[in-house]
């Protein structure tokens, strides 16, 4: 008989899909399958997302064999004692924690001590510092408080000092940890070596506060990390820091779980080691050109051989093309370039070496040229593997409007039904709970499952018995659909491997438009009932949906439209367009160096600065243009019946209104003061042609932009 096993996590972030990569692998060998139940954090001070986490009582229906627990994301909020009372709760299923020791549980935990022995070793012993502060955490973290005890024990072991005053704290973020140093420096000039932080968001925060007092690092300040996150692995020096095993921890966890279910001891702390990952933020030497560190996972060996091999042959052949299209087919086959990235930058250095070790004397100038193609090229494929995703997006947002105006629950369930194959999830049931009896449930919708029911079923069960077995043969995911005073069901489905996955904004969709719609339905059963109120009844109705609508278009943090709007208003203006024969105008552009922004100023001033951004390109269009907020600090404006011409003058007035409040931003290397890149174009409509090409001209417009320096549009030529 087929098995499977629930595992309950927080949220779809890149450490939960690391960690279930492992769990699964391991499932995999064993014939098993496993379904995970995303809710949110245990105790969340957010009151309207705690019922989300009615998803985690659906582990307790006796399908599984075992359950998973990311006890240390899930827990953030919990104490001890409230973790292990929610854990207890589903006994006797053989159960095996991940992050964070749960009394009477195998619990699965990085070894944060022997990490960070190594990495005060290091320090102390090869580097030679004997001064050395500490950036802490969350207080009460149990990470933090861990890494802070090792840091205290292995410094006093030594013979060294723990000053007190240079035990900083920064809440595991950049801003916190720049505000933290930056107090520590104005008390007294920086006489320690080195800052220890306890993670690696920390470290970028603390090195980017000591570039801009112009304190050198590692010269004058040494800075290390914690995690190795991949986010800030191109940190500038590289940033020396301690490796988590995401992956390994994931493995671990289920062979675990896979011994309980054999009867078989398993201890309660199951350590999985961490490594010392030595870069030149400690002042180690930069690794020679061409070098390339070893990726986390090992680097296919084969594949090296044949790039070195057509590398070599090119250069024989004196034919460029036979290394560079080998290289480019390599990478057009790679729809997730984007997180592959490291890697294959790692594959092409490592094959550069090899094939430096064979260069004679007269290639060494055609071996540099066709390395430097090489690398343009693979960032020429990054950029593509954006611009498709980005596209692909536009074309999937486009009817959401249609679904939140949806009329019947006919209609809610056929746009449902679109949204879910924009997204590829296939196959999928949808599951709503009955309105009058929360007990039972219903499946409404289904694809690609065979012999759906539409019969109420125990509201306890995931699926009806009768779709049991319907998906036992793969590893699912559950995701909530609820509003902050009741749980309105869920969706079962499997995620694309294709493309990024954005759960949290799948479970917030679906949620507001199952929201939106029952309102509707209830209100108008009131109207009904009432009907001697039905003149003031519809005027609340209208009232409400306008209010309804108006928040489902507009941008919370600006005031402007969001992106759902823009696709609505680019789609109406496409098809207007086109039978008239009239051009359509687009910028699209983007807040120069924002990240930076961010992290000099603090995000509340990065919402300031974005709202000050909205408001002068919605001062600087006509009557009837559209501006729109397009995601993060992006922007976009339409044009309506507007030649390239006017819409370069529109551009030219946004950056000239903008240059004219002179907002500062010393983290910019382009001026001194905010800025814009744009990509400026108009396209009149044909059969021939589509929206979504608008779009990305822009795009690419947008990218030559900042390629060319920043602060200044490109357009796309010939009005």
């Amino acid at each position: 008989m087929f098995q499977k096993i629930a595992v309950l996590i927080d949220h779809f972030h890149p450490y939960q899909s690391t960690v279930l990569t492992g769990i699964r692998h391991v499932l995999d060998q064993h014939n098993m399958g496993s379904t995970v139940l995303i809710g949110r954090n245990l105790h969340d001070p957010s009151p309207g997302i705690r019922r989300a986490n009615d998803i985690y009582s659906l582990a307790r229906t006796g399908d599984f064999a075992g359950l998973i627990v990311f006890s240390v994301s899930m827990g953030i909020y919990a104490s001890d004692q409230d973790l292990n009372s929610f854990v207890d709760t589903f006994q006797p299923l053989p159960t095996v924690c991940i992050g964070r020791r749960v009394e009477t549980y195998p619990t699965v935990e990085a070894d944060n001590i022997h990490g960070m022995e190594s990495l005060i070793h290091h320090l102390i012993e090869v580097r030679k510092f004997t001064r050395l502060a500490f950036m802490r955490g969350i207080p009460g973290n149990q990470d933090s408080e861990v890494r802070e005890e090792v840091f205290r024990r292995c410094v006093t072991q030594k013979g060294l000092t723990v000053h007190e005053p240079w035990m900083l704290t920064g809440n595991f973020s950049s801003s916190g940890a720049q505000q933290a140093l930056e107090a520590a420096l104005k008390e007294s000039s920086p006489d320690f070596q080195v800052v220890v932080c306890a993670n690696d968001e920390m470290a970028h925060g603390a090195i980017t506060l000591l570039s801009q007092r112009g304190i050198r690092v590692p010269e004058d300040i040494a800075v290390v990390g914690f995690d190795d996150s991949e986010e800030f692995r191109h940190v500038v020096p590289a940033l020396t820091t301690v490796r988590q095993p995401f992956f390994e921890q994931g493995v671990q966890a289920a062979e675990a779980l896979m011994k309980l279910l054999q009867n078989q001891p398993v201890d309660l702390q199951l350590l999985v080691p961490t490594r010392l990952v030595v870069r030149e933020s400690c002042g180690a030497s930069p690794a020679p050109a061409g070098a390339a560190e070893p990726a986390p996972q090992s680097p296919d060996l084969t594949l090296l051989e044949h790039m070195a091999a057509h590398w070599l042959e090119a250069l024989q052949q004196k034919n460029p093309l036979h290394f560079l299209g080998f290289w480019r087919s390599l990478l057009l086959e790679r729809p997730l370039l984007d997180e592959e990235f490291n890697h294959w930058q790692g594959l092409l250095l490592q094959a550069s070496v090899r094939v430096e070790m064979e260069l004679q004397e007269t290639q060494w100038p055609g071996f540099s040229r066709l390395k430097d193609q090489a690398f343009t090229t693979l960032n020429s494929a990054l950029q593509m593997v954006h611009s498709t995703r980005r596209i692909h997006n536009v074309t999937r947002a486009m009817h959401l409007p249609v679904m939140f105006s949806a009329g019947s629950s006919m209609e809610l369930h056929t746009e449902i039904r679109q949204h879910l194959q924009h997204l590829s999830l296939k196959p999928h049931v949808l599951v709503l709970r009955d309105l009058e009896d929360e007990t039972k449930s219903q499946v409404v919708l289904s694809d690609g499952v065979k012999g759906a029911e539409t019969q109420p079923f125990p509201s306890h069960q995931i699926l009806p018995s009768s779709l049991e077995g319907v998906l036992n043969a793969s590893h699912t995911l559950v995701t909530p659909l609820f509003e902050p005073e009741r749980m309105l069901g869920h969706l079962v489905y499997r995620p694309p491997s294709d493309l990024f996955f954005d759960e949290e904004s799948l479970c917030y969709t679906l949620s507001r438009a199952v929201q939106h719609h029952l309102q509707q339905q209830r209100l108008v059963q009131n109207a009904e009932r009432l009907e001697e109120l039905v003149r003031s009844r519809t005027r609340e109705l209208e009232a409400l949906n306008l209010e309804l609508q108006r928040s489902a278009f507009l941008d919370g943090l600006t005031g402007i439209y969001n992106r759902t709007a823009f696709k609505d208003h680019l789609a109406r203006l496409w098809a207007q367009h086109l039978r008239k024969g009239a051009p359509l105008g687009l910028i699209l552009c983007d807040v120069d160096h924002f990240k930076r922004y961010n992290d000099t100023y603090g995000h509340l001033q990065g919402d300031a600065c974005l709202r000050q951004v909205a408001e002068v390109m919605a001062s600087s269009i006509r009557r009837g243009d559209v501006v729109a907020r397009f995601g993060g600090e992006e922007f976009v404006v339409l044009l309506p019946e507007t030649r390239l011409s006017g819409v370069i003058q529109v551009a030219e007035r946004i950056q000239q209104e903008l240059q004219g409040l002179q907002i500062p931003h010393e983290g910019s290397d382009v001026s001194p003061f905010v800025t814009l890149s744009l990509g400026v174009t108009s396209q009149v409509p044909t059969c021939a042609s589509s929206a979504e090409e608008l779009v990305k001209t822009a795009d690419l417009l947008l990218y030559e932009a900042k390629r060319q320096g920043r602060a200044r549009w490109v357009d796309s030529g010939c009005d």
